[in-house]
């Protein structure tokens, strides 16, 4: 239940990024009340929810990147999810050899179980 959450949080945080650089690209080549409306609208979910979000600290898929969060999703994340989350790795514990999310599933069900 955590998981689906923590994509769920994930997926409108990145939702909500790209229509902030979408909002503001609109409102600068073609103002009106529609972009006026979208803007209000984002701005005021970033006040609301601003509080769960610390600045400066990177967020993955909703929560802070932490080794047990790249390891759960490398374990049930989509693959695009997965490869960010094996170089989230990879930055996390530099000298650290990159997760292969190309190699066949056993294998990696076997990596990720010994880690």
């Amino acid at each position: 239940m955590i998981d689906k959450m923590v994509v769920l949080i994930g997926g409108v945080f990145a939702l909500l990024l790209v229509a902030s650089a979408i909002g503001f690209v609109l409102a600068r080549r073609w103002p009106s009340d529609t972009v006026a409306n979208l803007n209000a609208r984002i701005k005021a979910w970033w006040a609301k929810n601003s509080a769960r979000f610390q600045s400066g600290r990177r967020y993955f898929m909703g929560a802070p990147v932490t080794r047990e969060h790249c390891i759960d999703v490398l374990k049930n994340g989509y693959q695009r999810q997965r490869i960010l989350a094996a170089h989230y790795l990879c930055l996390l514990e530099p000298g650290t050899p990159l997760f292969n999310t190309s190699a066949p599933a056993w294998r990696q069900q076997r990596q990720l179980a010994a880690m």
